[in-house]
């Protein structure tokens, strides 16, 4: 359910058009978005602040063991970070989920906490670290990527908007 709020989000921003089967889903969906969906939407949207709110009960807690959620929750917060202009800020939570993406083997995370520490660190002047970072998150990304067999599959998750250039 939370994917097809983002995909319908993501499908009026990139086409600009009011499609008559977007307008119906939150009769379909049963109401309004909610936490990581809500989230995703806000950053697709450009409501960073928004975004960075509706995760943060949802973050990760001192101590606490990641999971697949809290780190979904910190990439959300760390691409509306990097999209608000807080680089700091943003190279903080990618660096923490890109440690924890890689312990857990959380390739279909890692490549994104990677790929927007190389924009932060870019921000922030650190140009050669930024492009070391997007070689990995280029690896990464191109690893998952060529496991797709299906054409369309493929293609639909080479233009993620933080995808890298092949």
């Amino acid at each position: 359910g939370s994917l097809l709020w983002a995909v319908a989000a993501q499908l009026r921003t990139e086409t600009g058009e009011e499609m008559e089967a977007l307008t119906k889903i939150p009769t379909i969906m049963g109401g309004s978005p909610r936490g990581l969906a809500a989230a995703e939407i806000a950053v697709i949207e450009g409501r960073y602040a928004d975004a960075i709110e509706d995760v943060r009960r949802l973050l990760p807690r001192d101590g606490d063991a990641p999971t697949r959620d809290t780190l979904s929750a910190l990439d959300v917060q760390a691409r509306a970070l990097l999209l608000r202009g807080d680089a700091s800020a943003a190279l903080e939570a990618s660096t923490a989920g890109a440690e924890a993406a890689e312990s857990l083997g959380y390739g279909s995370l890692l490549w994104r906490f990677l790929a927007v520490r190389a924009r932060a660190l870019e921000a922030t002047g650190e140009t050669d670290a930024a492009r070391r970072e997007a070689d990995s998150a280029r690896a990464v990304f191109r690893t998952l990527a060529d496991r797709i067999d299906e054409p369309e599959l493929r293609e639909w998750f080479e233009r993620q908007p933080l995808a890298p250039a092949p």
